[in-house]
């Protein structure tokens, strides 16, 4: 790793930007050491001079205004204000800009004069309008930053090898559309290389991808060895790695990259994550490489813990500038024991399945209606056992038949006493129709149940509600004495006629 001095150095305007491990000099002035700048005006030692040279310094290296203001917060003395520290360095900004403080036209996105502001609207007609340039489903945009958040050991990682796979080699093996087929650079800071090997292999067996599929295409770097550090955080202030930005930009650029993938993204910055003005200036790095290259950059990252409950877009760990910048964040969830038993999925099979949500929607889809993913082993000639994951179709709890539906009303009809529409009674009308139907549902507590337990009850509600539907059975309101208020009852309906039933029920 560099020195804040390493990335960040003054030299004059128009002047080609060092290499990092090059320290030149200003003609006939010494070099700007910015580490001593800054204590020094965090002494109040000339503080407005320390500042200009600072901000002018860090102009000409490309950093966004942004990045800059993010970390002049810390520059405030005591007796101001940030709001005062942040219009003066501001000015200085502009000072800089203007006087041509800035890097060659590859190194810095740009920027439109103050002076051309506001800009006259006058793109009226809607079929001249660009497209969104989405690369997969609408989880990957070119130009933007994308999030995967989830808690570990739900496969996340998996998930994305398998839709590099397909964006590789153009083909849906998840269910959801390639839109363009591109090149994609993996990145994982976390795993070793064989590890990313085994994954790669196992999937692409798996989902029956050839090598001339995606040879040329896919790229991968892994390892313990490998980093990939953009920023980095001390007490003396934050620092952005530009050689490392100039490097990725013109590898993505050299090799025709459209979408690469970072996990984690904890690995790729050495800043508190907690700290909103750091994060977003990490994010900040990567939208300038997406947008500098016109790819679709996907940042893998981990929620808290959420003890035993789903993990959504305010779980997501650290601070919320992440998500805030990210244009797609999604999160993924194990699925629970009440949805497995809704759906009819086995209790085998569950500790498998997954589903994956679109976090800032700001509304959890009902479990029917998420994208769902299951984990499948497969076998390697190696004798290696590796997770992939496919697409997963829940089965759905098949509808009662006329048999059960007539066992039912019989049940309740034979009782002397009332059966109770609420589930939390124990005089539910539930209990009466397992019996008949020799079905264990469990007793009133959810945790008490088993996942058998939890698929027997789904099929007792599901029978109450098609006769409630069809008019065998209806709603009446009694009086409970031992309660003192009116509680609802399932009374049948003796005029009903049976080829009324669903059509489901036939």
């Amino acid at each position: 790793m560099y020195s804040i001095n390493d990335l960040i150095d003054a030299f004059t305007p128009n002047q080609e930007a060092p290499r990092p491990n090059i320290l030149l000099k200003k003609p006939h002035k010494e070099r700007l050491n910015i580490e001593r700048a800054i204590k020094e005006m965090q002494a109040g030692t000339n503080w407005h001079d320390n500042m200009v040279r600072v901000v002018g310094a860090m102009v000409q290296q490309g950093n966004s205004d942004t990045m800059i203001m993010g970390l002049a917060q810390a520059w405030t003395l005591d007796g101001y204000t940030a709001d005062d520290t942040l219009k003066e360095v501001q000015t200085a900004i502009n000072g800089a800009r203007k006087k041509g403080f800035a890097p060659g036209p590859t190194d810095q996105l740009a920027t439109m004069p103050v002076n051309q502001w506001p800009t006259p609207y006058i793109n009226f007609d809607g079929k001249a309008l660009p497209k969104r340039k989405w690369i997969y489903g609408r989880h990957y945009i070119r130009g933007y930053v994308s999030v995967l958040a989830s808690a570990g050991g739900i496969g996340k990682t998996s998930l994305q090898v398998a839709e590099a796979l397909a964006i590789a080699s153009g083909r849906d093996l998840l269910g959801e559309k390639v839109c363009e087929q591109t090149n994609v650079w993996l990145m994982n800071l976390e795993d070793p290389m064989e590890e990313m090997q085994l994954r790669i292999v196992a999937a692409m067996q798996s989902h029956n991808v050839r090598q001339g599929e995606i040879e040329g295409r896919l790229f991968v770097d892994a390892g313990r060895d490998f980093r990939l550090q953009v920023a980095t955080q001390s007490q003396n202030g934050f620092s952005i790695n530009e050689e490392l930005k100039r490097a990725m930009i013109e590898r993505i650029t050299t090799h025709k990259i459209g979408a690469v993938f970072i996990d984690p993204f904890v690995g790729s910055h050495a800043v508190n994550e907690n700290d909103n003005m750091a994060i977003n200036a990490v994010v900040d790095v990567f939208r300038q490489v997406a947008d500098a290259t016109n790819c679709a950059i996907g940042l893998v990252h981990h929620t808290r813990k959420a003890n035993g409950q789903d993990s959504s877009i305010d779980s997501v760990r650290g601070a919320g500038s992440l998500i805030g910048a990210a244009r797609v964040a999604r999160v993924a969830n194990k699925i629970s024991q009440q949805d497995a038993a809704k759906l009819g999925i086995c209790e085998k099979t569950a500790p498998s399945v997954f589903r994956v949500e679109n976090g800032k929607a700001n509304m959890s889809p009902p479990a029917e209606a998420s994208v769902w993913r299951i984990v499948k082993s497969h076998g390697l000639e190696n004798g290696e056992y590796v997770g992939v994951v496919h697409a997963f179709t829940p089965p759905t709890i098949k509808a009662a038949t006329v048999i059960e539906l007539e066992t039912a009303i019989a049940a309740i009809k034979d009782l002397e006493k009332p059966v109770r529409r609420q589930e939390t009674s124990n005089d539910w009308a539930g209990y009466t129709i397992a019996g008949k139907l020799n079905l264990d549902i469990g007793g009133a507590k959810k945790n008490d149940r088993s996942h058998a337990q939890e698929l027997d009850r789904l099929r007792v509600r599901n029978i109450l509600t098609e006769l409630e539907s069809s008019g065998a059975i209806t709603r009446e309101k009694i009086y409970d004495a031992r309660n003192a208020r009116e509680v609802e009852i399932y009374q049948v309906n003796d005029e009903h006629e049976w080829g009324r039933l669903p059509q489901s029920a036939k």
